[in-house]
């Protein structure tokens, strides 16, 4: 079996939609990474202000990492404060909803947007799930994705006002054994390495945040 046929059928055995796409590249490219996505975006309310201070609640964790909620959360603080937003410490919102019962992003149903705002003293809430956070190597196929989607809410309200979900993605391929064998070695190596300081993916997740929060309102100008 050539090294292209390899390909697609390996892939085709999690992802089938990709068989026939990597069959058709295969033959063509030697190896290839590229970052991609797929924007998903939910609602936008015109002409808003966002509400600040911000607390970016816990993530609610769709994946199997214990730690990617608890990364992507902590980047999309960054983030925020990046762009200028007045942001409240997550260490104290964490403690505030341990006092109010919940101690994970999945657990914050149980309690209204005013609650949560009455309990952190934030106007604005920021809610989050992580959708995928995916990194694993098949034969020819190395992959990294993450995706998530963020909202908006407005606490005094309880209203949405701003929602998206983006993600980004890496992709590899190789087309010999032998090229195969060192990208699988460099790709274990990279995730051992950002697991040990606590960064694993955190590339991948902050270009994703950059396009989840490129829709997102501009601070408001005094």
């Amino acid at each position: 079996m050539q090294p292209a046929q390899i390909l697609a059928s390996s892939v085709s055995i999690i992802y089938p939609k990709l068989s026939k796409w990597c069959g058709r590249v295969a033959p063509v490219l030697g190896f290839f990474a590229l970052g991609a996505c797929q924007q998903v975006v939910k609602r936008t309310t015109p002409n808003i202000q966002v509400p600040e201070p911000l607390a970016v609640l816990p993530l609610a964790n769709e994946t199997n990492s214990l730690d990617g909620a608890v990364l992507v959360r902590r980047l999309c603080q960054q983030e925020m404060e990046h762009r200028g937003f007045q942001m409240m410490d997550l260490g104290v919102v964490d403690a505030n909803l341990r006092e109010a019962g919940v101690t994970e992003g999945g657990q914050l149903g149980a309690l209204t947007p005013q609650a949560i705002g009455q309990a952190n003293e934030a106007q604005g809430l920021l809610y989050g799930t992580l959708l995928e956070f995916e990194d694993w190597t098949l034969g020819y196929y190395s992959w990294r994705k993450v995706r998530a989607r963020f909202r908006l809410v407005a606490a005094a309200t309880g209203h949405t006002l701003w929602e998206n979900e983006d993600d980004y993605t890496e992709r590899a391929i190789a087309l010999s054994a032998d090229e195969a064998k060192k990208r699988a070695a460099e790709w274990l190596g990279r995730s051992v390495g950002e697991k040990i300081i606590q960064r694993h993916m955190a590339l991948e997740s902050q270009r994703m945040l950059v396009r989840v929060f490129r829709t997102f309102p501009r601070k408001n100008q005094h």
